[in-house]
Parts: structure tokens; sequence; C-alpha cells
């Protein structure tokens, strides 16, 4: 509580000073290694805060920093992604492969063939976020979307993956990590969002 009374109407923002602009900060349980650009999940500002890629070390500790592989069939991918509103033009899902990543190599978004030869192109947290939403056992055990991508045939492999959650923004274990090693909160949030100024603003 006396946390909170003493960060009472600070913000996280972004711009020339005196005209900053309050950002949307995301954060996330463990980034597995690399903060994640915040353009994963959505048409972001390519701004320092959002932009993603510095290391983290320090969330090495969290249950999920790595995880083994999960196999989904490819014909229940379709239906988690035609219940989100994604790819029902498609009619199934034939060949899947990476199409754009991040400036330090993270896959942000699949093209997917569907039967007839139809493609969607779709963000991979999207695809992890129908999984989810259909609760799909798979998944459940699809941490995060810092993994590489393997067609498997009838299946969609992920492998070597990292992290949990969408790793965006502030890192929760490796801030908690910092903080141990005697970090400020000021220093942390530098770290996760380069270039923001804390704000007064109510």
């Amino acid at each position: 509580w006396q946390a909170v009374r003493d960060t009472h109407g600070e913000v996280l923002a972004y711009g020339p000073a005196g005209r900053e602009e309050v950002f949307l900060a995301h954060y996330s349980a463990s980034c597995g290694g690399v903060v994640n650009s915040a353009a994963v999940l959505r048409e972001a500002a390519n701004i320092p805060p959002l932009r993603g890629g510095q290391r983290c070390e320090d969330c090495v500790d969290c249950p999920r920093y790595s995880w083994p592989a999960v196999k989904v069939a490819k014909s229940q991918l379709y239906q988690c992604l035609k219940a989100a509103g994604l790819t029902a033009e498609l009619q199934g899902i034939v060949s899947i492969r990476v199409v754009s990543r991040t400036s330090y190599g993270r896959a942000m978004r699949a093209e997917l063939t569907g039967p007839r030869g139809k493609t969607a192109t779709v963000r991979f947290d999207a695809l992890r976020t129908a999984l989810l939403r259909a609760a799909a056992p798979e998944g459940r055990r699809l941490y995060s979307m810092n993994c590489e991508i393997r067609d498997a045939g009838r299946y969609v492999e992920f492998h070597s993956g990292r992290g949990f959650g969408h790793g965006v923004g502030l890192c929760q274990w490796g801030a908690q990590a910092k903080a141990k090693r005697g970090w400020s909160a000021t220093r942390i949030l530098n770290f996760y969002y380069p270039q923001a100024a804390i704000i007064s603003r109510y």
C-alpha cells in the first residue's frame, strides 16, 4: 500500500518533454530471455519503449522458462482459428510457414494454406490465443510463442520454447530478480521500456 501511495498518479509515457503521451505498457510472466516487441500482438507504434529486443537473463528461475515441444493437429488448429473468426475461408490447413520475424529473430506471422490453395496470414500470438480460448489441451501447454515452428505433416510442432505469456514489455520474473539484486523500480522500468518517462498525470 505504501508503494501504491508513493506512485499515485504516475504513468509511463513517451515523447518530447512536456508533450509525452501515455502508451500501453504490456507485461507478462516470463519473456524467456528476450523482451518482445508489441508488434507481435498488435499494430503498435514503433517507439523505443515498445520495440523490444532487450536480453533479459533474470527470468531463468521461472518454471516455464523453457518447455518441451508441443504438437497440434492441423485439423484442430483450423477449428480453433475458425471459432476465433480467423481463416474460415481456408476450409482447413494444409501447410504453415513463418513469413515474418522480428529484428531479433522471433517468429511473428504465419501464412496458412488451405486445401484449395487459398492462404491467410495470422499473428502467431493470435494463433496461441485461439487455442487457449477453445480450451484445447495442447494450447494450455503452449506457454508462449517464443519458440521454433515446424510443419510436421498432419501436425504443427512448436519446439525449443521459452517463456510464459506474450513476453511484451515488463517480464515479471525478470523484474523480481532484478529487484532482489538491488535494482530500483525506475531502473527496472527503464530496462523494459527504454526511453520512457515517468510522469504525473492525476
